[in-house]
């Protein structure tokens, strides 16, 4: 029996490592974290803050998010397909706050593809500027010319600190996100 069974579960575990890509990802543990840690390294996204795992919707900070979306690279192809779905989701749910929403249009620009681009779409037409700034950034990042024409609009924008993401964004053309 074990003749069998050793064989099976080898070929099982070569499956699941693909290409670099990391298939024991858990897609809550990306989006939201809120598990238990003492150090970076008890986080699937590397980040342990306060004994709490953080997540790509939970962190502020922009760098910190770039840390986690390219995680999301590594995911194998069914862990991107249910961050997508999730994101997709969160960006679509008009009762969560503006700013999650807008943190979920981010994440599917680290995830890409034409799906994506078809989710972010509806985005730029936001009444919330910060959810079509994101859903924008994303789609520039993709090489989608929609989402770089609304991203322009926010060259002159009141604020300094969206001015500097419009300018970083626009500068950046996606290679940061491959």
């Amino acid at each position: 029996m074990w003749r069998k069974v050793v064989p099976c579960i080898l070929f099982l575990s070569l499956l699941s490592c693909d290409s670099g890509q990391t298939a024991g990802l858990d897609v809550d543990s990306l989006l939201f974290g809120l598990e238990k840690c003492q150090k970076n390294s008890d986080c699937q996204t590397n980040m342990c803050s306060m004994g709490m795992c953080l997540g790509f919707l939970t962190v502020s900070s922009d760098l910190q998010r770039a840390e986690i979306g390219a995680v999301f690279g590594k995911a194998a192809p069914r862990v991107r397909e249910r961050l997508i779905d999730a994101l997709a989701v969160v960006l679509e749910d008009g009762d969560t706050s503006s700013v999650i929403r807008a943190r979920a249009a981010d994440g599917l620009g680290y995830l890409g593809g034409d799906r994506v681009e078809q989710m972010l779409q509806p985005a730029l037409a936001e009444h919330s500027e910060i959810i079509r700034f994101f859903a924008a950034r994303s789609l520039h990042v993709l090489g989608n010319s929609a989402g770089t024409e609304t991203l322009l609009t926010f060259k002159d924008h009141e604020s300094e600190a969206v001015r500097i993401l419009t300018e970083l964004a626009l500068a950046d053309h996606g290679e940061n996100r491959k």
